[in-house]
């Protein structure tokens, strides 16, 4: 005579959420490495400043990223270098404030290798239409594994 065993109903139930709770798990873990492989390494915040008006002129400040006054339809340019001390390549991403948007040109990402530094032109471009004032803003910069 053949014994048959018959499955408690329960105990299927059990099991199939043991395996759920598993796979949960697991999928939990991989995305907490992935994310935190992939932060931000560091973030740095230039503030900008300029001034549209009739003559040119420029200005000298060490603290902010200054293009002086600048006339409507000219431009100016400044640049940084920007090192990566890491021992692997890094992403640097950029971004500019939302109210400088249409006037910052920058790049968006640049790749920087181990142990090196990359040069960044920052451009202000000041259309036609622009009213004479001082702008003012920030270009962040995020640094991320590659």
């Amino acid at each position: 005579m053949k014994k048959v065993k018959i499955q408690n109903p329960e105990e299927k139930n059990n099991r199939e959420l043991r395996y759920l709770l598993f796979f949960l798990t697991i999928s939990l873990l991989f995305l907490i490495v992935l994310f935190w492989y992939y932060r931000p390494l560091n973030q740095d915040f230039l503030n900008i400043r300029f001034f549209v008006g009739e003559n040119p002129g420029f200005e000298l400040n060490t603290s902010l990223l200054t293009f002086g006054r600048i006339p409507p339809g000219s431009n100016s340019m400044r640049e940084i270098r920007v090192y990566n001390e890491f021992k692997f390549p890094v992403r640097l991403e950029t971004f500019v404030s939302p109210n400088l948007k249409d006037f910052v040109k920058v790049s968006p990402v640049f790749y920087i290798p181990s142990k090196n530094s990359t040069k960044i032109s920052i451009l202000v471009d000041v259309p036609h239409s622009a009213e004479f004032g001082n702008y003012s803003g920030y270009l962040s910069l995020r640094m991320r594994r590659k």
